[in-house]
């Protein structure tokens, strides 16, 4: 998928704005070196003590709460945000998700991860076809 297709995904969905500081682009030195590291990711987010969340053409990399570096498909961190919105309501705290091992996945807030499940969406639907 063309780069500027999720850029403008990205865009419409405020992103950027909505992750102030810690948006990582495809030019930051985060996602440069895991790029250089044979990992197809594109964009996301990134605390202020290195834990991260970053999304790829069909994986979601990710530094969970604990320290753990790892890795869930898209389509399956998508399944893994509905549960954690559907548990939590609109009112809850979304700073952190969490997945199946029992870790937590940092999204910043609501309308952060919103954003990012968003861009989810689309880079899950190219993946399917």
């Amino acid at each position: 998928m063309d780069f500027w297709v999720i850029e403008a995904r990205v865009k419409r969905n405020n992103l950027p704005v909505l992750a102030g500081d810690n948006y990582r682009d495809n030019l930051s030195n985060l996602v440069t070196n895991l790029a250089k590291s044979g990992k197809n990711v594109y964009l996301g987010i990134e605390s202020d003590d290195g834990i991260y969340t970053l999304l790829g053409s069909d994986k979601v990399y990710f530094t969970a709460a604990s320290g753990l570096e790892s890795e869930v498909s898209n389509s399956d961190f998508l399944k893994i945000l509905q549960r954690n919105a559907m548990n939590i309501g609109k009112s809850g705290d979304f700073q952190y998700v969490t997945i199946e091992s029992g870790e937590s996945v940092w999204v910043k807030d609501g309308p952060t991860m919103c954003a990012l499940w968003n861009t989810l969406l689309l880079l899950d639907d190219c993946q399917e076809k």
